[in-house]
């Protein structure tokens, strides 16, 4: 029996169960009900909590999200309740568990749990929460925004970095700074440019797109642009070399898509015109990351090749350790300077991630959890794909501006990493429910749960 087929039976026999237990009434099923009917909305209010560091901000988040989380196994509406993405949710859910094992470190662990729980919830709060074409739209503008809050986030609160690739000293002296005191394991309270960067290669395609799809005013179409320009500028000023090419891959996506299915032929020989162009680019930027040297100013020697290919060794001997629990979340760094200790990156230098997605989220999942989180990001790009190729036409072009963003942010994760739970990582799951919500809404037929034989 394969494991897809026992995935599907094990949520059908817990909704069964749920479904059973529900048929009396009574305030627990109304309390479900209730905030089935206002899933996006209760997910939206409790996001912000995710930026408080303090642990009553925390523990309130926690015990918000697990009833948005029982939605997952409670179908009290029906079929209406059930997404594609529940049955590798549900794995990976009870295989979320493992990675708590090894933690002895709980303050970068508790964020990220939460992380992981309110994306989740997000992810599926998406799903079941934008039925109509309208609804579909004013999500593409909710990117645009969180595009546009990402950059005014990152041009605030980050921590540039001087003396990397561009002369901007003179304009980083004149940028606002407030300093998260209070966030944990920071250079002087700051945010990485990176883990900004990180973010915007995601969303700036889904920003275009959604730019391009707007059919309003133009006063209205106006304001996707403005975001999508406004993440572009500052993208430039985090100078982060892997966000650079990740944002020019997926654009280019973007592009390349967009002209394919014009259905034109100057369409497909531009989009064709253009690859050279693409790959000179691409190689260039490779190029100096791979030439480039520890940071003038800071001397960060995380931020040379030597050092995160002896980074990249250590995390697969780690793997190779422990494959069932990784490290643990957020446990990376200690491990590694009492274990694991590392020739190139000095002793007591936090380590927050492997500067590799892919290795990242292995590591602070283990495989199995790591595998079932992998399962899911390539049912959304399955589920994208369906669209781009079958759905209405501002769906597609929606769809390609998701498919755009996740290649952007896994050509950033070569050499830098998000890790799983952290805040630009809700992102990712926000993208997931957003695809599955695109993937109804084009005519697709939902996954059928009924168990078989």
């Amino acid at each position: 029996m394969s494991a897809t087929v026992v995935a599907q039976r094990t949520v059908d026999w817990v909704a069964a169960g749920e479904t059973r237990s529900a048929r009396g009434g009574g305030a627990p099923r109304r309390a479900t009900v209730w905030i089935a009917e206002h899933e996006p909305l209760a997910v939206l209010a409790l996001a912000p909590l995710l930026l408080a560091a303090r642990p009553e901000a925390l523990a309130l988040l926690s015990a918000a999200a697990l009833p948005l989380l029982w939605l997952l196994v409670a179908r009290v509406r029906g079929d209406a309740a059930v997404t594609g993405f529940d049955p590798p949710l549900l794995w990976f859910l009870l295989l979320l568990p493992l990675p708590l094992l090894p933690v002895v470190d709980g303050g970068p662990a508790l964020p990220r749990l939460l992380g992981l729980l309110l994306g989740i919830a997000l992810l599926r709060a998406l799903a079941r929460g934008l039925p109509s074409r309208r609804a579909l739209g004013w999500a593409g503008r909710a990117f645009s925004t969180a595009t546009a809050g990402v950059a005014l986030a990152g041009l605030v609160f980050t921590d540039w970095i001087a003396g990397k690739l561009l002369p901007l000293e003179p304009l980083y002296a004149r940028l606002p700074r407030v300093a998260l005191v209070s966030l944990p394991h920071s250079r002087a309270g700051g945010i990485h440019p990176n883990e900004i960067a990180g973010a915007l290669a995601l969303l700036l395609p889904i920003a275009v797109a959604a730019a391009l799809a707007e059919r309003g005013r133009a006063s209205v179409r106006l304001l996707p642009w403005a975001g999508a320009g406004f993440g572009l500028l500052v993208l430039v000023l985090t100078q982060s070399r892997m966000g650079y090419l990740g944002a020019l891959c997926g654009l280019a996506a973007l592009l390349l898509g967009w002209l394919a299915t014009r259905g034109q032929p100057w369409s497909a020989a531009l989009a064709l015109a253009s690859l050279p162009g693409l790959l000179t680019a691409s190689g260039l930027l490779a190029r100096r990351l791979l030439a480039g040297g520890p940071i003038s100013g800071r001397g960060e020697a995380l931020d040379t090749l030597a050092a995160r290919l002896e980074l990249w060794d250590r995390s697969l001997a780690i793997l190779q350790d422990f494959p069932l629990t990784g490290t643990g979340l957020g446990q990376l760094s200690g491990l590694l300077h009492t274990v694991y200790v590392p020739f190139l990156i000095p002793p007591g230098t936090w380590v927050p991630h492997a500067h590799n997605e892919v290795l990242q989220v292995w590591l602070d999942l283990g495989v199995p959890a790591g595998s079932a989180y992998f399962v899911l990001l390539g049912l959304g790009v399955l589920r994208l794909v369906q669209t781009a190729l079958r759905g209405p036409a501002d769906h597609r072009l929606l769809a390609l501006g998701c498919l755009g963003g996740l290649l952007g942010f896994q050509v950033f994760g070569l050499a830098d990493a998000i890790a799983p739970g952290a805040r630009p990582a809700v992102l990712i799951w926000a993208v997931l429910g957003y695809a599955e919500a695109l993937w109804r809404a084009s005519g697709q037929r939902p996954l059928d749960m009924r168990p078989r034989g």
